[in-house]
């Protein structure tokens, strides 16, 4: 047998003053008797007694014992051996559709965390347990064990994704770390937002498997694709691949906006069916480069899944110095190219930089 508060029973040295109040010669009051019948008997009582006379009859000394180790014993939490004990292997979803509420202000992973710490204050010293993240990839973030501190030192340490979840994985990872053990369970705390394809072998596996659900199903709306190139062909432009799509049973509405660095380049409205898909391919022109930015203006269950950002490379101007004696419109047509850096000079330069191109028009080319 195992005590789960072996410290409690330090509380047993109650016992001695329990022992010295129940020995201690008890001070008589005085008092004055008229008779000598009560005179005797007030003297006998005032007997010096010996401590064998004191614990002669002990029987409710001992009964006062045995209800204190009784009071000392439930304190120390007794229990079976570790052999006895429960192992249990927490799979917590940590995928971006924990993010949405599932109380005001309060996330469903966050209500998932409570749960989880609530669960494992609640073990006994005989009792394991280990946990799993299930993510774009399952990790195992801390391994067997039956120390309480370092099962909450790990949980404290694990954020919430932008991912979806690999709930098949995280199960097959913890039904590994319960392979050598005769009495392990799984318990999943997740909103259940995957196919129920990929749990269905595991719930009819060797070890059980309980799901703790947090949150209920919402209308949402996502950006599910967004993707960035510039143009092979004109090296300032460039196409932007975005892919919207609708998670709602009803008719949804909302606008997309697209903006580089903080700046607005296009607005969308868009109009979508329950469960419709949205792609498109932008077409859009700059030789600046940043971070291009594209964003659903809509209130749905899952804010995260609004915005989407992707890194467009810089088109550097290229250095195009004109030699000319006066041509208005060809020196417009360069400067209306985004991708040329003009400088114009009357006169024919002996040398460019690397990387320079030179045109000369209407002047005499120099000797070499």
């Amino acid at each position: 047998m195992l005590f789960n508060q072996p410290i409690a029973w330090i509380l047993t040295a109650l016992a001695l003053p329990v022992v010295i109040f129940y020995v201690m010669k008890i001070r008589l009051r005085k008092v004055r008797v008229s008779t000598v019948m009560f005179w005797e008997e007030a003297v006998e009582e005032r007997q010096q007694r010996s401590l064998w006379q004191t614990l002669r009859d002990f029987r409710s000394l001992l009964l006062q014992l045995a209800f204190l180790f009784l009071l000392v014993a439930a304190t120390a939490d007794p229990g079976l051996s570790r052999k006895h004990g429960e192992t249990t292997v927490f799979v917590l979803d940590i995928s971006a559709s924990m993010q949405a509420e599932n109380d005001p202000g309060v996330s469903r992973f966050e209500a998932a965390c409570r749960q989880l710490r609530n669960m494992i204050l609640s073990f006994r010293t005989q009792d394991q347990a280990a946990l799993v993240t299930a993510g774009p990839m399952a990790s195992v973030a801390c391994g067997l064990t039956s120390y309480q501190r370092m099962l909450l030192d790990r949980l404290n340490e694990v954020t919430v994704t932008d991912s979806p979840c690999d709930i098949n994985t995280a199960l097959k990872v913890a039904e590994r770390l319960l392979a050598s053990q005769s009495n392990g369970r799984i318990v999943v705390l997740s909103d259940r937002s995957f196919a129920e394809s990929d749990v269905e072998s595991h719930s009819a596996g060797e070890f059980p498997v309980q799901f703790v659900q947090f949150g209920q199903s919402r209308d949402n709306i996502g950006v599910t694709e967004f993707q960035v190139r510039r143009s092979p062909v004109v090296p300032s432009s460039y196409q932007v691949l975005v892919e919207v799509r609708s998670f709602s049973d009803q008719p949804t509405a909302c606008s997309l906006e697209l903006s580089l660095e903080n700046q607005l380049l296009d607005v969308i409205p868009l109009s979508l069916s329950p469960n419709e898909s949205w792609k498109r391919v932008l077409d859009q022109s700059s030789i600046h480069g940043g971070v291009l930015k594209v964003q659903l203006l809509t209130e749905d269950g899952l804010e995260s899944d609004n915005t989407a950002v992707a890194w467009l490379p810089e088109r550097p101007q290229i250095p195009v110095t004109l030699a000319t004696s006066g041509n208005w419109f060809l020196e417009q047509v360069l400067e209306a190219n985004d991708s040329v850096r003009l400088q114009t000079v009357s006169e024919v330069p002996l040398s460019v930089k690397e990387g320079e191109i030179l045109i000369i028009h209407d002047l005499p080319v120099p000797s070499v």
